[in-house]
């Protein structure tokens, strides 16, 4: 039952869309959703929202959009894969830049490319980075500069608390990061032109919170890096 629901919110709805049938798209993902509530199917309940806050983008309604991704995200928080936080905070950026709130989007923008570049996601980093020398050009292109925000500033603030604890959680897997310019994760083809991470082996040391700070200077240095290279100085 649960996996012929998936495939009718991943399915039939987007057809709807295609077709521009947006109530019909919305009656099937309400559906779903609600049975995902009932089974407490966090992923499932995440993707649904989702899909909602795409209808509702569709309708040009974007306060709408925003708050139904900004459930999705506060349930994807509660999963273990730092892959389905970074989709949805990539969302929310999309949203709060159409909706004319840079700054605030530009925060979601980081965040998720903080956690493709310390989870080592490198396909998905590698168009995280395309995604963001599109909004460079397109900035430069009316007479602007897009400015990503500084990890600190991001990961200090409440709503970023999920992406600070994982910070403070995520075991470095023999990577040092102290004193180190973090350069990025060489990526062949499809993935980010860049250098090898350099370090010393830690035995599997979990980042302990007294060493935030230290680790989101190595962060910053790592963001700064692929800004560079999406303005073509890389």
């Amino acid at each position: 039952m649960a996996v012929s629901l998936k495939k009718h919110v991943d399915i039939e709805h987007r057809t709807f869309m295609r077709l521009g049938r947006l109530d019909e798209a919305q009656g099937v993902i309400e559906s779903c959703l609600l049975v995902f509530k009932q089974d407490d199917a966090v992923a499932d309940q995440a993707r649904a929202l989702g899909a909602l806050a795409n209808v509702w983008d569709e309708r040009g309604d974007l306060d709408r959009a925003i708050a139904l991704e900004r459930h999705s995200l506060s349930l994807c928080s509660r999963l273990a894969a730092p892959s389905d936080r970074a989709a949805s905070h990539n969302n929310l950026a999309n949203y709060l830049e159409k909706a004319g709130r840079i700054e605030e989007s530009a925060w979601h923008v980081l965040a998720a490319g903080i956690y493709f570049l310390v989870s080592g996601h490198g396909q998905e980093l590698s168009l995280w980075l395309g995604n963001l020398r599109v909004g460079m050009r397109r900035a430069a292109s009316s007479g602007g500069l897009y400015q990503l925000a500084g990890v600190s500033d991001v990961v200090s603030r409440p709503e970023f608390e999920a992406l600070r604890r994982f910070l403070e959680g995520w075991e470095l897997e023999g990577r040092e990061l102290e004193g180190r310019e973090l350069e990025g994760r060489e990526l062949e083809g499809r993935e980010l032109e860049g250098r090898e991470l350099e370090g010393r082996e830690l035995e599997g040391r979990q980042v302990e919170i007294a060493q935030l700070q230290a680790d989101i200077v190595q962060l910053q240095a790592g963001i700064d890096h692929l800004a560079a290279l999406a303005r073509g100085e890389g």
